[in-house]
């Protein structure tokens, strides 16, 4: 199968990366395009669907990781779509609920927003959580000079609580701490601590999991979203139900060297050889069967996509998307009142105002939902 695999690439090894290299070891044919660097198809944030296509060829099929990058016109195009949405806890009442309605195939990296969107009625609804790239993410054998370990964003907004705990720890313990690493930088950072630590936002199982775990260090986390159909408590991996506890359980198996090391031993085997991205790519390949017709798109796909373009910050593509949203809907209905609403805040709005009506606007829909 050919498949066009759409992200945002940030870094040299993003996530989404490993994925795509698993769907081409399985014998697909996989042109990555996007923003940023070592796309087979570089693109700009909102790039018109043809532009690509006329780049890449026919495709059987259009696989979006979540990102800020949409192609603009997805609804015109009559390949099948499928998308993959990692960060729902953010985001799955705001816009991911609605544009996923716009998609053939939808996959969350979260079970428990599966049922939610099969509770919405929508149908081809996937569960494809996080892995590890066993290349990758390994036991580097260097000397684990570091009591404990995380790589993660810092975002106050979302996860205050993290800023608190870690400046807690590091003055406890001797930290190896980073935000932006990724790829086999990543694997060294993990491959000289002895603890891994994981501190989740929403609860979601996210990648820090599987590549703690892969890299042979001993992770100590938070209880996850079906985090217990993957792994056992104390055999795997260590979870902590209160983030005091977080401190003594690392002094515990910082003095406690053997059990340290056996958990950490037998959690690396269950990721190595259960999750794996190549795994998953079969997984998600399974899933996919393409349909004799393509879903027909409608004036409610448009309000979606320009729903989605407002929260994402792309202001000129929201404004000309609720225009043809408000052209082609016909009668009144709540949701144009809203697509004017929205439409009056991107068009008038100066960049700061703009900015801060997302901001609350979040906040207004996470407290209606």
């Amino acid at each position: 199968m050919k498949i066009l695999f759409c992200y945002e690439s940030l870094g040299i090894h993003p996530i989404p990366f490993y994925l795509s290299k698993s769907l081409k070891k399985l014998g697909h044919h996989v042109i990555n395009c996007g923003p940023g660097k070592n796309q087979d198809i570089i693109t700009s944030q909102t790039e018109d669907i043809e532009n690509i296509l006329k780049k890449s060829g026919p495709v059987n099929l259009i696989f979006l990781e979540e990102s800020s990058f949409i192609p603009k016109n997805l609804e015109n195009c009559s390949i099948p779509k499928a998308i993959h949405f990692v960060d729902s806890h953010l985001h799955f009442d705001i816009w991911h609920k609605e544009l996923a309605k716009t998609f053939d195939f939808v996959f969350f990296a979260q079970k428990k927003y599966v049922q939610k969107m099969k509770g919405e009625k929508s149908k081809n609804v996937f569960y494809l959580p996080w892995a590890c790239d066993p290349h990758i993410h390994k036991n580097l054998n260097l000397k684990r000079n570091y009591n404990i370990g995380f790589v993660g964003t810092f975002n106050n907004l979302h996860n205050p609580k993290r800023t608190i705990v870690f400046a807690i720890l590091k003055k406890m313990f001797k930290a190896k701490i980073a935000q932006t690493t990724c790829g086999k930088d990543l694997a060294k950072i993990y491959s000289s601590t002895k603890i891994g630590i994981n501190i989740s936002t929403g609860s979601d199982l996210n990648p820090r999991t599987f590549e703690i775990m892969a890299s042979g260090a001993l992770l100590i986390t938070d209880p996850q979203d079906n985090m217990n159909s993957f792994f056992e408590n104390k055999k795997h991996l260590v979870i902590y139900n209160h983030l005091f506890e977080v401190p003594l359980l690392i002094k515990q198996y910082l003095k406690n060297e053997q059990e340290r090391l056996k958990i950490a031993k037998r959690g690396q085997k269950e990721v190595r050889t259960k999750h794996t991205y190549d795994l998953r790519a079969k997984r998600l390949m399974a899933d996919i069967i393409i349909p004799n017709k393509h879903k027909v798109s409608g004036p409610d796909d448009l309000y979606a996509l320009a729903k989605t373009y407002f929260f994402l910050y792309h202001r000129q593509t929201t404004i000309s998307y609720f225009k043809k949203f408000l052209y082609k809907k016909k009668g009144l209905s709540l949701k144009k009142v809203r697509a004017l609403i929205f439409l009056s805040i991107a068009t008038i709005s100066p960049p700061f105002f703009y900015r801060l009506s997302i901001f609350f606007l979040r906040r207004y829909l996470r407290i209606i939902h």
